[in-house]
């Protein structure tokens, strides 16, 4: 079976149609405008310390605004290319895993196992959860 990505010595094939393209092109800007998906995007350094961790938000926090931008800027250039490599197959992993935990967070999902419990997707968000996670899995396999 023909999969979405391929290892091709040290790039990966990127085997994706013009549709499933357009639709991945999107998720940039709905994570920009998504939130912080109840808190799952938000790295917690100090649980028990409330002030330490606002302080630790202060410091940290515009780089990793600026991390999760580049990588969104890597995912669209490499949608437009037949090849990417191993840096942009993570920066891929990490603004996928971004949509599907923005999108989990929208659709209720709360806990692990979901898929097998779940209905096929007519939905077009939990057809998209679906999908993303789909891609994601293949991207860590090729990139294994």
């Amino acid at each position: 079976m023909r999969g979405p990505f391929a290892r091709d010595e040290r790039e990966i094939v990127v085997r994706l149609g013009d549709l499933e393209r357009t639709a991945l092109a999107a998720l940039p800007e709905m994570l920009d405008g998504g939130g912080d998906a109840g808190g799952r995007l938000t790295y917690v350094a100090h649980p028990d310390d409330e002030a330490a961790d606002r302080r630790y938000r202060d410091l940290v926090g515009a780089s990793l605004e600026e991390a999760r931008q580049q990588d969104r800027s890597v995912f669209l250039s490499g949608l437009g290319r037949e090849r990417i490599d191993a840096d942009e197959a993570e920066a891929w992993l990490r603004v996928i895993g971004e949509a599907r935990l923005l999108l989990a967070h929208a659709l209720g999902v709360e806990d692990d196992g979901w898929e097998d419990e779940s209905e096929p997707a007519e939905d077009a968000e939990m057809a998209l959860l679906l999908y993303l996670g789909h891609l994601q899995d293949r991207l860590v396999e090729v990139l294994g």
